[in-house]
């Protein structure tokens, strides 16, 4: 699985650890070709993960009505198993904690 990082972060990390030779402001003076390595990484599209449940409105488990805790949309769903059919909500694309997702 990929892994996100802040570009920010990076340099402020970089900046941290580098045997860097201070300037008379006191900022360090790094190595352009790190810097300019780390902002040239192309930024990814990325977002945060919703997760939610699916809550039940009738007492039959297996077919009825049921509805998204993140955008209280409701779903239908016949025959068989919310968690088998439905790991996200297909409305908010919430990840559903009881779904196998």
């Amino acid at each position: 699985m990929a892994e996100y990082i802040e570009r920010e972060e990076a340099l402020n990390e970089l900046c941290m650890r580098s045997e860097a030779t201070f300037s008379l402001t006191g900022k360090p003076i790094l190595d352009v070709n790190y810097v300019e390595a780390i902002k040239a990484v192309p930024a990814a599209d990325v977002r945060p993960v919703v997760r939610a449940k699916w809550s039940c409105k009738r007492t039959n488990e297996h077919d009825g009505d049921w509805y998204c805790t993140a955008c209280n949309k409701e779903l239908t769903i016949y025959m068989g198993n919310r968690e088998d059919r439905y790991a996200f909500c297909p409305y908010c694309g919430a990840l559903m904690e009881n779904g196998n997702g």
